[in-house]
């Protein structure tokens, strides 16, 4: 498989559990074919007795796949060992209505393959972003740091720095600091794009002010958000995430996150820390269970 490949699968999985949706195209099916007002008149029971999809909707859906066919014999000894756990080979149909002129084009030769090319190219946007990033050099890190509240941005080529809004560029990796016993909410972040490096401070760090008791958006991060594909790149970035004031926005957003702890969890298992927690979750007591994370 090639990177690209690799890496579209892998932000396909991640990315379309954002709560900003990526567009699909919408089945449209006439309401009076949600009721069974034209159900296939052909059986669809193969000689298991199992019920299978309506002959015209298996042939669009599975273009390249030829039924085999099976000599009766061996449909005789499956059924028979069917019979000696109590499981009827009869079997019963259920009509289902014609859907098929309401299904959009099929891409490719079957459905694995349609739902491959769509996340495909509805990632691409981010895969561009990430490639970009992955084929650049990571700017040298700031020597002395600006401690003013907001977004700072390091300029790589001749060591100054300048208050910005948000970083300016689409793609970044990204990490916040909270002072947890204070308020959830981030006191600083960091994040370093194929250009420069980045730092955020709250105000009510620099000012030494409590954090207000009403929660708002103007009291988290900024990034900047539209509707422009923007990539965001963090480990276990779920809690980075939350503390983002845009990700509370009405609007439509292009922005998307990819969880590096997710995509090694997928290749290579659980991580080192989680794998002591599990282990030591086998001597923890009732009290202490109480607490743990919901994944263990």
């Amino acid at each position: 498989m090639s990177l690209h490949l690799f890496l579209a699968h892998q932000i396909s999985k991640t990315l379309l559990h954002s709560h900003h949706r990526l567009t699909v195209p919408r089945l449209i099916i006439p309401p009076n074919t949600y009721l069974h007002t034209s159900p296939t008149t052909s059986s669809t029971l193969n000689c298991y007795g199992v019920d299978l999809l309506p002959p015209k909707l298996q042939s669009r859906l599975f273009k390249s796949v030829k039924q085999a066919q099976v000599p009766h014999y061996q449909a005789q000894v499956a059924t028979s060992e069917l019979k000696k756990f109590g499981l009827d080979s009869s079997g019963s149909s259920f009509p289902l209505p014609d859907i098929t002129p309401h299904l959009p084009p099929i891409l490719n030769s079957n459905v694995s393959d349609h739902f491959w090319q769509v996340a495909s190219e509805q990632v691409q946007p981010y895969t561009d972003l990430l490639l970009d990033l992955l084929a650049s050099d990571t700017p040298p890190t700031p020597t002395k740091w600006n401690l003013e509240p907001g977004w700072t941005r390091y300029n790589a080529s001749d060591g100054t720095w300048a208050s910005v809004p948000y970083p300016t560029e689409k793609c970044c990796v990204f990490d916040v600091e909270v002072c947890v016993t204070e308020d959830p909410r981030a006191v600083m972040a960091i994040a370093v794009t194929s250009e420069a490096w980045y730092s955020w401070l709250s105000p009510h760090l620099v000012h030494a002010e409590s954090f207000p008791s009403t929660m708002s958006p103007s009291t988290m991060i900024p990034m900047g958000s539209d509707e422009s594909p923007c990539l965001v790149i963090g480990h276990n970035v779920a809690y980075d995430r939350v503390r983002v004031g845009d990700e509370y926005r009405i609007d439509r957003s292009g922005t998307r996150y990819l969880d590096t702890m997710s995509m090694h969890i997928a290749v290579a298992g659980m991580t080192s820390s989680q794998r002591m927690m599990k282990l030591a979750s086998k001597n923890m007591t009732k009290e202490e269970l109480k607490h743990k994370p919901m994944w263990l």
